[in-house]
């Protein structure tokens, strides 16, 4: 695939940006031994890079179900003007051109890790991947600070640990829903994990993002796992606790699926040079969400209130505290 990247790459190089070209496409097509057709090009005017992918006769798509993101545009179009039914996805003219690139090389590649599969189930699998980068792209303009980056270790963390002691992580990965903004970060057959993580020496107030977030009427039981993190020379940074975790995962399908998820979080590989930090956890305890815990609930407010959002300090809730070895059963059903 590398090959194909590098022939998309030659393609845009050799489209020059001039005023000769009349409005429209300036394709060339691109080497597949799959079931779909691709094409590298640009649009005129404003010669941005382009990939196209032919979709099959009988998928139907209108525009407005098509993602729009930062960086890139998706649209429906016929570069040949016959008749025919082509996804364009457009570096958008503030784009940062590496990064699209990157995001074309992952398209790419994950679609020829699929070549043999249904045309249908391809163009399918191609939406999901570009939503992927939708979301990645949208993630305050690709830049994970500190904090989001303490977030998704937290949760990677609590991910190893319910891979040892609860599900197996390939099929646990189904079952991580942070990325995709659910209001719990771990969703299982016997109960929910929501996990809050600070830094080593923080006071016990942890964020409520929603009120969704500690309801229980839905999902029961919901546990909160509070845990403390420093950085430590000892520790491991962020890419290598993904590496460690993609190394548990035997199946193709969840390794890809797990990357998707990281994607959906703000993370990608190709900027895993930046997460130099080294973490270790030091402290981990967890909270059952019952009735009269500290919270706010939407029975307690009027439909002219909503998008709640508050701190709470958990050193009013240690009467709810529990043992890991609870919520390990409980989650497992065998309580």
């Amino acid at each position: 695939m590398a090959k194909q990247i590098d022939e998309i790459v030659a393609i845009w190089n050799a489209i020059t940006d001039n005023e000769s070209h009349p409005p429209g496409w300036k394709v060339l097509p691109l080497t597949s031994d799959g079931s779909l057709r691709f094409l590298g090009g640009r649009l005129f005017p404003g010669s941005l890079e382009s990939l196209l992918v032919q979709l099959p006769s009988r998928i139907t798509i209108s525009q407005h179900e098509l993602p729009t993101a930062r960086g890139f545009e998706v649209a429906i179009t016929d570069p040949y003007q016959q008749g025919d039914k082509w996804i364009s996805i457009s570096r958008s003219k503030n784009g940062n051109a590496d990064l699209f690139r990157t995001m074309i090389q992952d398209l790419l590649e994950r679609l020829e890790n699929q070549n043999k599969a249904d045309p249908s189930k391809l163009a399918s699998s191609l939406l999901i991947h570009i939503k992927m980068w939708q979301l990645f792209m949208s993630k305050a303009e690709n830049h994970m600070g500190p904090e989001r980056e303490l977030g998704l270790f937290g949760e990677l963390i609590v991910f190893e640990f319910l891979g040892e002691a609860v599900l197996a992580e390939d099929l646990l990965i189904g079952h991580w829903l942070g990325p995709e903004n659910s209001p719990q970060d771990f969703v299982l057959s016997n109960g929910a994990i929501e996990v809050k993580t600070t830094s080593a020496g923080s006071p016990t107030l942890v964020k409520i993002s929603s009120i969704s977030q500690l309801d229980d009427s839905f999902i029961s039981p919901i546990y909160m796992c509070f845990q403390r993190i420093k950085h430590s020379s000892t520790g491991r940074t962020l890419p290598e606790l993904i590496e460690d975790i993609t190394l548990k995962l035997k199946d193709p399908f969840s390794r890809e699926l797990f990357n998707d998820k990281l994607l959906s979080a703000g993370y990608h590989s190709s900027n895993a040079s930046r997460f130099n930090n080294r973490y270790s956890l030091t402290h981990r305890e967890y909270y059952e969400i019952r009735d009269n815990f500290p919270r706010i609930t939407s029975l307690q407010l009027t439909q002219a209130v909503s998008n709640v959002k508050y701190d709470l300090d958990l050193s009013y809730a240690y009467e709810f505290e529990v043992s890991e070895s609870i919520v390990v059963r409980h989650l497992k059903g065998t309580e």
